[in-house]
């Protein structure tokens, strides 16, 4: 028995030892095959699975666009899948590092058959190495780490050349290439494989869907559409098919094939997905009706019917989206657009959709064209939309060119209705302004009562949906604050919302523009602000004919006003009707309706000149003509008439303008040549030669250097002031700023030197002022008590009798303490000396080079107040006190 035992013991000892992945046997390999699939392989595969589950059950999909066909693309699937693709890592790793076989086995005697010797040639003798290295490489691309993905895959198919793991990798690699948005690579590799013959049949689904999915990305839906349908054929899990043929037929809407995407909506309904699959594939297929279709009905039918489901409740406002579109495709614009606000109105928490109702009530708009109320729902879609929609940024310009209409459009609009009721006789223009005040108040009534309905209706659906839970809840609420209140909450929410839309949490949530708001803080002296001042606000009521008679213009000076106004907004509509909105009826009209309007006006030339360059480029060339002549004749001293009238004349400003920059180019040689003397004469003459010309800023800045160079820094910036002062929007002055400010960090004494001059002109010295103060800076407000406490103590030590009172004050950014009892000069000088003399002793527990104590008289006092740089006084101060 023992003997038997041993023999057993020696036995396994041998098997093991016979196992080394430093041997290459039939044994080895049989053990480290087994051990990697059965063991480590699996768990690993497992964590994968896990992971790719995980992906594909917490993946929120946006229905609003195509669907993805891969969820790694997602970050936030990246992050809640990391742990699982970890340890699918950890295990490929291990089974490679501990049961990779690379040892050649021993050659048999005798000839090797071909086989024999591809066997002996392989760099890899385990058989399931290469499946490791694979599904490490989807790992790291659902982690989204590209880069290693693609070096992993790049060895699969260098050392596994002859495997299906080699067809899998390439796959995959086309994928991680996409994702990085390396098509040229991808593609090479897809067209590849789909010709190769020896692709395995179970990797056609991934190759078709991996070209679907290139194709998408590259908005090619036909041929996207030809891989999807081919990948359908070799997809056998029900979830794929279902999620395959609805994007599938989003694509088929994509290419206007309604009768194919309501075909492919209808078989994925009948697959039986997910029900908010289900719902917008019922909403997408009345999307796809096509205008003249018989099937309008059809579809509005169902919507209607969904509508009545409770299970829709939080959907209305897509079904009303779906609706509007119907009506709208049937040219019923009026329907649509009360369909498109149901919609929006609907969406309280779903803010996109709430924005693609906006957006189409404002496409509708623009189409007729209505342009002011177009702007407003763009704006409104703007605010409200993904900034990832496909179309955000032509939106976004086209919002901001009506914009730039409707603010000119408006104004013309208010204008020109204005002078209209100037004209009228009394009686007919009150009869006008109460049929205004009665619209008004009808209006409002209607408001009054629409908002009330609302509010009925949303607190009698909430009252019904809560109703069993009030009834659990209701004996422990009652009586709780009404933040705690749920039921409360229910009818107070709805009810905000009516008023004032979604508002997040945060300052200023009434106003709808953040921006607008400022906010300004006013010191105040004495206890009390002087409030005789204040002019008496009138607030007159919008039902009152007042209301509505301020603005018209009775007398010939407003009429005036007015008709500028007006002028200018027809140039301006004409130009963005033009350049920005293409519409060129309407530019056309408000150019020549400014013209006739105004033939004398301030934008005649320039209205004429773009009626000339629009006619020269459009025909009639007759009209071109006439609008030339026009400005040549009635405006003959205008720079575009002499540019029409003398071809020559554009040449001639030309050869001026190089004459100038063959004069700055003289000057700036010598320049570098260091000849300043003559840089500065130079300059004189081309200041006087050359005034007005836009090139005459970096003439002074040359003089201004050349300066600096012969007689010092503090020149130099006496002349970059010049440059400041006088072209302060210029680049070179923004130059000059910025030289000034390196000089003065290099030459300290030159700033002070600069201030002091700054000062002495606001400044006045005299030793004759009725009043004096004493002041002292309070370093910081940590310092500014302890400061407080040892003046009153140097007060009670040393002027005991004078009863000194000490007033703080804000100037500049600083505080200061003042005392302001001292009636002369000589009293204030000897409390100012005295104050230096126990400085050390007094104020020892603060940082005297902070304090700057000084004296002010009473006028300069005044000044500093004004000016609040109190540097600047400090500075003074020290050079004549």
């Amino acid at each position: 028995m023992k003997a038997s035992f041993h023999k057993y013991l020696i036995t396994a000892i041998f098997i093991i030892a016979s196992c080394s992945t430093e041997k290459n046997t039939f044994t080895s390999r049989s053990y480290h095959n087994l051990t990697s699939n059965y063991n480590i392989y699996f768990n690993g595969y497992e964590s994968y699975k896990k992971g790719v589950d995980k992906a594909e059950d917490n993946f929120q999909d946006n229905y609003s666009r195509i669907l993805p066909l891969f969820y790694f693309s997602s970050p936030d699937v990246a992050q809640s899948v990391a742990p699982d693709m970890q340890r699918s890592l950890e295990k490929s790793t291990k089974v490679i590092s501990l049961h990779s076989i690379t040892a050649k086995p021993e050659i048999k005697k005798g000839t090797q058959t071909d086989k024999q010797k591809e066997f002996y040639n392989q760099k890899e003798f385990n058989k399931w190495i290469d499946e490791n290295y694979v599904l490490m490489g989807k790992a790291y691309v659902y982690k989204n780490e590209f880069y290693l993905a693609l070096e992993t895959f790049r060895k699969v198919i260098r050392d596994f050349p002859n495997t299906e793991s080699k067809y899998e990798a390439l796959i995959w690699m086309a994928r991680t290439y996409d994702e990085q948005g390396e098509f040229r690579e991808a593609e090479k590799i897809l067209a590849d494989l789909v010709k190769d013959k020896e692709l395995p049949k179970r990797l056609r689904e991934d190759l078709h869907i991996t070209y679907a999915d290139y194709y998408i990305k590259h908005e090619a839906y036909e041929d996207a559409i030809k891989q999807l349908q081919t990948a359908l054929d070799f997809t056998r899990k029900k979830q794929n098919k279902i999620r395959y043929n609805y994007i599938l037929a989003q694509l088929f809407q994509e290419v206007e094939s309604a009768d194919m995407a309501i075909k492919t909506y209808q078989k994925v309904i009948k697959m039986n997905p997910p029900y908010e699959m289900i719902f917008n594939a019922k909403i997408n297929m009345a999307s796809s009706f096509e205008a003249g279709s018989n099937r309008g009905k059809e579809f509005q039918t169902i919507l209607k019917k969904m509508l009545k489901d409770d299970k829709n409740i939080e959907y209305q406002d897509q079904i009303y989206y779906a609706l509007g579109n119907i009506a709208m495709k049937q040219g019923k614009n009026e329907e649509a657009i009360n369909l498109f606000k149901l919609s929006a109105q609907k969406s309280q928490d779903n803010l996109n959709q709430k924005g693609l109702s906006y957006l189409a009530i404002g496409d509708i708009y623009y189409s007729i064209p209505e342009y002011s109320l177009s702007q407003a729902y763009y704006d409104s879609c703007l605010q409200n939309i993904d900034k990832q929609h496909d179309n955000y940024e032509e939106l976004s310009l086209k919002a901001r060119s009506l914009t730039k209409l409707v603010v000119p459009l408006n104004i013309f609009t208010l204008e020109d209705s204005l002078q209209t009721l100037s004209k009228l006789p009394q009686k007919d223009l009150f009869t006008v302004i109460d049929g205004i005040i009665a619209e008004v108040v009808k209006k409002e009534e209607e408001e009054r009562e629409r908002k009330a309905q609302e509010m009925e209706d949303m607190q009698y659906d909430m009252a019904i949906g809560n109703q069993n839970q009030s009834q659990r809840e209701t004996q422990s609420q009652t009586g709780t604050w009404y933040f705690y209140n749920m039921n409360a909450k229910s009818f107070g929410q709805p009810e905000f919302r009516l008023k004032w839309g979604n508002r997040r949490l945060e300052d200023n949530w009434r106003r709808k523009n953040k921006q607008s708001v400022e906010f300004v803080e006013t010191t105040v002296e004495g206890e009390f602000a002087d409030t005789s001042a204040t002019e008496e606000v009138v607030i007159i009521n919008n039902k009152s004919r007042e209301f509505y008679m301020m603005g018209i213009p009775f007398s010939d000076s407003a009429y005036h006003e007015s008709d500028l106004r007006i002028e200018k907004a027809l140039y301006e509509m004409g130009t963005v009707y033009l350049n920005e909105l293409k519409d060129k009826k309407e530019a056309v009209y408000s150019f020549e309706e400014g013209l006739k309007r105004y033939p004398k006006g301030d934008y005649a030339v320039l209205s004429a000149y773009s009626l000339y360059e629009f006619y020269l480029l459009n025909g009639p060339k007759e009209k071109a003509e006439f609008y030339k002549n026009y400005i040549i004749t009635n405006f003959p001293d205008n720079p575009r008439a002499k540019i029409l009238s003398n071809p020559e004349y554009v040449k001639k400003l030309l050869e001026d303008q190089n004459q100038v920059n063959v004069f700055y180019e003289t000057c700036y040689n010598l320049f570098n040549a260091g000849n300043f003397s003559n840089v500065i004469a130079s300059v004189n003459r081309a200041l006087t030669e050359f005034a007005g010309d836009k090139n005459i800023p970096k003439f002074m800045l040359l003089k201004a250097l050349s300066i600096g160079r012969l007689e010092g820094n503090d020149r130099l910036t006496d002349e970059l002031d010049k440059i400041i002062e006088a072209y302060p929007d210029n680049e070179e002055s923004v130059y000059a700023k910025n030289l000034k400010e390196y000089v003065y960090n290099i030459s300290p004494e030159i700033a002070i030197a600069d201030v002091q001059a700054k000062a002495t002109e606001i400044y006045v010295y005299s030793e004759t002022e009725p009043a004096y103060y004493f002041g002292v800076a309070a370093p910081d407000l940590k310092s500014l008590n302890q400061l407080n406490f040892n003046l009153i103590n140097f007060n009670l030590d040393y002027y005991n009798k004078n009863n000194y009172g000490i007033i703080k004050e804000e100037i500049g950014g600083k505080t200061i303490l003042f005392i302001k009892d001292f009636k002369d000069f000589k009293s204030i000088s000897e409390y100012f000396n005295s104050y230096i003399e126990h400085e050390s002793e007094v104020f020892k527990d603060l940082n005297k080079s902070e304090l700057n104590p000084f004296f002010i008289s009473e006028k300069n006092y005044s000044t500093l107040k004004e000016d609040t740089d109190i540097r600047k006084y400090y500075l003074y101060f020290r050079k004549f006190y």
